[in-house]
């Protein structure tokens, strides 16, 4: 996948019997909201929908993202459309068999990369596995309980202080970030939402350097920004041999 739009953020979702792409639109539309009875409104409008990830980039910057794909119906849609269009860029489409049918929901598998996987115990944070490193795919996990995870990497001011960056993160609980920001909040790139027990494999160009990688969502049983309950990490990304252009 490649855009040319300032910020472009694709997600892919699987319908069941019961639900619809409305169900997907206004499910999408109240979870981003910031009043918790919204957000739990739209959290309920979300039950049956299998959310499978997606990728967050940048005008000019290419990146994959791997998912297999069992029998059913699907949605590919733009997430900035889907909540703000009245008539959404989407494509439906249906799987009848494929190579996916009868593998476990676990995702595909990463090959020379790494594996970052969001946990609660008790609190939500991210545990990494193995070294990140530019170019090299990345396998997301989402290990929450009725709680869907993103990951969205900043690249981190030169100067910016782990404990800055940590209280920094802690204090964001609205869409009014707070002063003083250790990374552009406007060049996030990331993997898309994954619901409970997800996972994909995503290829970003992400650039060598420390990142803050942190959720956007809001928590669906209170409304509270899942980077203020902890929710975010501080990685170092390596030089990468085959690293993507940036």
């Amino acid at each position: 996948m490649s855009t040319e739009r300032p910020i472009s953020a694709v997600g892919l979702a699987r319908l069941t019997h019961r639900t619809t792409f409305g169900d997907l639109r206004d499910g999408l539309t109240g979870v981003i909201a910031d009043d918790p009875l919204t957000v739990r409104a739209g959290a309920r409008r979300l039950e049956g929908i299998d959310l499978l990830g997606g990728l967050l980039l940048g005008g000019r910057r290419a990146g994959t993202f791997d998912q297999y794909l069992k029998p059913g119906w699907y949605e590919l849609f733009d997430y900035a459309d889907i909540t703000t269009s009245a008539r959404p860029s989407r494509a439906s489409f249906t799987v009848v068999a494929g190579p996916g049918e009868g593998i476990p929901d676990t995702g595909p598998d990463t090959g020379p990369g790494a594996v970052l996987v969001a946990v609660a115990d008790p609190f939500p944070h991210y545990v990494i596995q193995g070294a990140l490193r530019a170019g090299h795919p990345i396998r997301l996990i989402n290990a929450l309980r009725d709680q869907p995870s993103d990951a969205v990497f900043f690249e981190l001011a030169p100067h910016a202080l782990p404990d800055h960056v940590e209280d920094w993160a802690r204090r964001f609980e609205d869409d009014e970030p707070p002063p003083y920001p250790p990374v552009d909040l406007t060049a996030g790139i990331g993997g898309m939402p994954l619901g409970s027990g997800r996972s994909s494999v995503v290829t970003l160009p992400l650039r060598p350097g420390r990142h803050l990688v942190a959720s956007l969502l809001n928590d669906f049983a209170d409304g509270t920004r899942m980077t203020a309950k902890g929710q975010f990490l501080i990685v170092d990304v390596h030089p990468g041999e085959e690293a993507m252009d940036a």
